[in-house]
């Protein structure tokens, strides 16, 4: 890995924005666990059922609080961490250490993978912490019909939910961390336009929440709501939104490259 990439990476993970992102999730998820893990019981008496990891991890079940709240600032939280970089490097000019080398490509190339990728994982890693401490409570069998946990059946894996739930539980994750990283890379097209850095790091939350207030207002059913398609619970992606998806992630980053290349 060349020198440009190391640094943009450093650059990405060792930032106060990434501490706070990572500080909101993970409090979110020991919230999550006091409250809906550790003082449940191992089992349901009245259906002689035993609770399994699937029902109890974080995404498993949209009846908590902590639920609702974590997908639907999933945008802020992946925008965090690379929020202010990039407009702050066209701020100060700083690109030009990097133009002057001849290593131009090397570093727009660093700055828009480094986005995506960090932007991922700051969603990612509470959510994998989550599933590790409730799989230290929570044996993982199969989920039963009976419970009630069943995503929506348009939902992308479904078939796997009932016959192989850690691979639809990897599944959501994976798509969790695009859609987060995709999020996260809108930050890079706001920053040629504000010298602000935290209206920079906000935009991709309003664009969230614009999108679900629209849905609220104009349709009669949540399902196409962000926070639905993105929590495991209702099953992530119907396949409408995870082509849309594809879509306009793609777009961003073919419109910041080529912005990009001919900003100086």
């Amino acid at each position: 890995m060349s020198s440009v990439w190391k640094n943009e990476f450093r650059r990405s993970f060792c930032n106060k924005g990434m501490l706070l992102s990572l500080a909101i999730g993970i409090g979110l998820v020991i919230w999550h666990q006091m409250t809906f893990v550790w003082p449940v019981a191992l089992e349901i008496e009245e259906f002689d059922c035993i609770e399994s990891l699937y029902y109890r991890w974080l995404g498993g079940n949209g009846f908590s609080v902590q639920n609702y709240v974590f997908f639907m600032i999933l945008p802020l939280l992946s925008s965090l961490p690379v929020g202010s970089i990039y407009c702050k490097d066209l701020k100060s000019r700083y690109y030009m250490h990097y133009y002057l080398r001849g290593q131009k490509k090397q570093y727009l190339l660093a700055r828009y993978v480094t986005t995506f990728v960090v932007g991922g994982l700051s969603v990612l890693i509470p959510l994998v912490i989550s599933i590790v401490l409730t799989a230290m409570k929570f044996p993982a069998l199969r989920p039963e019909v009976i419970m009630s946990y069943e995503p929506y059946r348009n939902a992308v894996g479904h078939s796997l939910y009932f016959s192989h739930p850690f691979l639809f539980v990897m599944l959501t994750c994976f798509i969790i961390f695009v859609f987060a990283g995709g999020f996260a890379t809108i930050v890079l097209l706001v920053s040629f336009h504000t010298q602000y850095a935290i209206v920079a790091s906000i935009t991709p939350f309003a664009l969230y929440y614009f999108l679900y207030s629209l849905n609220c207002i104009f349709l009669q059913t949540s399902w196409s709501a962000p926070d639905c398609f993105l929590n495991p619970a209702r099953g992530v992606c119907m396949t409408k939104e995870l082509i849309l998806g594809g879509i306009i992630f793609f777009m961003i980053g073919a419109i910041y490259l080529g912005k990009a290349r001919r900003y100086e």
